[in-house]
Formats: structure tokens, sequence, C-alpha cells
């Protein structure tokens, strides 16, 4: 995923004993029997489990920089090995991160060491999950002038 391709596994490699089978958390290589000409970002689940990828999603935002990131702002989304441009749609809620207080509603911009509740449209369709689902591919950092100036978490997946 995202691509949709398929593929039947050859072998699972590792630098150590032989695995049957791969999962969270360890380094593997995956050898397949086709080549299925996949590439960096694509995530790989077995045949029942069938994400869908996703070009839009609702966030939670950390801004870290004092830079603001202004609603339409394009920025780079990267979550695990994908990456893809995006930009910010909406800013539905801006919050202080110290005192946790509201700062308002449909604002234009974060900075400063702000929260926000956004949407962010993505360039290209990427897998994602919720965060309290699945963790891994529901966090993710946002890159600006090529420095990581927020971060976030997935709340819900769009469209």
């Amino acid at each position: 995923m995202p691509s949709g391709k398929t593929a039947k596994i050859a072998s699972i490699e590792n630098f150590g004993p032989e695995l049957s089978e791969a999962y969270a958390g360890i380094s593997t290589g995956v050898v397949f029997e086709n080549d299925p000409n996949v590439g960096r970002g694509e995530v790989v689940c077995g045949s029942e489990i069938s994400p869908e990828p996703k070009t839009r999603i609702n966030a939670n935002v950390f801004w870290m920089s004092n830079e603001p990131v202004k609603k339409g702002e394009k920025i780079i989304y990267k979550s695990t090995t994908q990456e893809t441009g995006c930009k910010i749609g909406k800013i539905e809620r801006k919050i202080n991160s110290s005192t946790l207080e509201l700062l308002g509603t449909d604002s234009d911009e974060l900075s400063g060491l702000e929260a926000g509740e956004v949407s962010i449209e993505l360039e290209k369709p990427v897998v994602v999950d919720n965060f309290n689902e699945i963790p891994p591919t529901g966090r993710f950092v946002l890159i600006k002038d090529g420095i990581v100036q927020g971060g976030g978490i997935v709340a819900h997946k769009r469209g």
C-alpha cells in the first residue's frame, strides 16, 4: 500500500536466526517471488488486511517553531517511510500548549509551541491509521524549509 500491488513473499531476511514471520519492531527485509516493483514508502500487509490510503486526515498537531505555519501553506508530511507534500486545510482549534487554554477557532496559523486540531490535505495517498489504534502509522512529522518544525497524531482518516 498505497499502490495496491500484490506479491507473494519468498523469504524474510534479517540479521540473525531465520524467521517465518515479521512483526513490528524488528528490522527485516522481504524477498518477493515476483517483482511487484514497490518502492520506499510502501506498507506491506497481509491480503486479509486492506487499509485504504488517504489524502485527507484530521490531526492533533504540535507546532515547535516560532515561524508559523499558515492555513493553505505547502509543507512536507512524513510518516514512517512515507513522504508527500501537503497543505494545512483548516485549523479548527488553536490551543496554548502550556496552559491548554483555547486560543481560537478557525484560526489562520499555528506558531511558537501552539497545538491545534487541523485538517491536512495530502498531495498523494498514504497509509495512515488512528494513533490510538496503530501508533506507528498514526504519528507523523511536518517539515518546513527542510527542518522538522511540527509533529502530530492522526485523529481521524477522511478520504
